[in-house]
């Protein structure tokens, strides 16, 4: 296998030449007193792979944090206030969605939104946080919230249904269950 030199490397890489994990990865000696045996590598080319790993994993951690600042949860990182359309009439029926996975904020002087899973029965959404979330929380001191499903934002209210040893229709025995009205103000 060839050595691989500063030209080798792209440019991302070659401002950072004078960074022990670059140079480690140009071939040059590892000094141990920067390098702790952990960072160390059998090969010059799985050296490069962890320096550039690293930085995709701060890109990643970057850019999640914009778009969960921008208008909602991402994945499994909670947001802001939910963005979109608000939608002021109030829904009778929601059978026109399907049980699926929608975003939900809570706590409205200051707002955090999650995406969780939610079900349609008759016409009704529920949703069963696990005791233990934080969002849980924000519920039970303020229940109002607000849905957003398609783009568009519905103002509602946690009522709870369901709670362990009192359960709910077919909801999990353990687990608290809500169902989300609609709210006017």
């Amino acid at each position: 296998m060839a050595s691989l030199t500063q030209a080798d490397l792209p440019p991302i890489l070659i401002s950072d030449a004078e960074d022990p994990i670059t140079r480690c990865a140009l071939g040059e000696q590892r000094d141990e007193n920067v390098w702790p045996d952990t960072v160390s590598s059998s090969s010059r080319g799985e050296n490069i792979h962890m320096l550039t790993l690293g930085r995709r994993a701060a890109l990643f951690v970057v850019v999640c944090g914009f778009a969960s600042a921008c208008g909602g949860p991402l994945l499994i990182i909670p947001g802001g206030a939910l963005s979109g359309e608000v939608v002021s009439e109030p829904v009778a029926d929601w059978s026109f969605l399907e049980d699926g996975v929608f975003e939900l904020e809570t706590r409205p002087d200051d707002p955090y939104s999650i995406q969780l899973n939610y079900r349609v029965v008759n016409g009704q959404i529920y949703i069963d946080p696990a005791e233990g979330r934080s969002w849980l929380e924000y519920i039970r001191a303020d229940a109002g919230v607000r849905g957003r499903f398609d783009g568009r934002v519905y103002p509602l209210k946690a009522v709870l249904v369901g709670e362990p040893g009192r359960p709910y229709e077919d909801f999990d025995p353990e687990r608290f269950v809500y169902r989300l009205e609609p709210r006017t103000r």
